[in-house]
């Protein structure tokens, strides 16, 4: 049964001894890329189970700040290739990252 991964690390996550899932984009990724954490109030609350701190993955992490930025700097079309990808939660943006 092949894994479901945002970035092509099926094999790294497959070995790895604990593998976990992006409360935003629910792909399972190894320890290593899912170091960084939410406030559950930048997901709605279906997203995670009443958890205070929420593990997200690197991509999905990568993806929002990059948006973020995009839209400070008003840099519309950065902004809006990112948001394509899928993995940008806008609930996420009323807390700062």
């Amino acid at each position: 049964m092949m894994m479901k991964t945002v970035h092509g690390i099926t094999g790294h996550a497959k070995h790895a001894r604990r593998n976990h899932h992006c409360r935003n984009c629910g792909h399972i990724v190894c320890l290593k890329c899912s170091e960084k954490r939410w406030h559950n109030l930048m997901l709605p609350p279906t997203f995670h189970d009443r958890e205070r701190i929420v593990r997200v993955c690197d991509v999905c992490h990568l993806l929002t700040v990059t948006f973020a930025d995009a839209l400070c700097r008003g840099d519309h079309l950065l902004a809006i290739e990112t948001y394509c990808t899928g993995n940008v939660n806008l609930f996420c943006l009323s807390t700062p990252l």
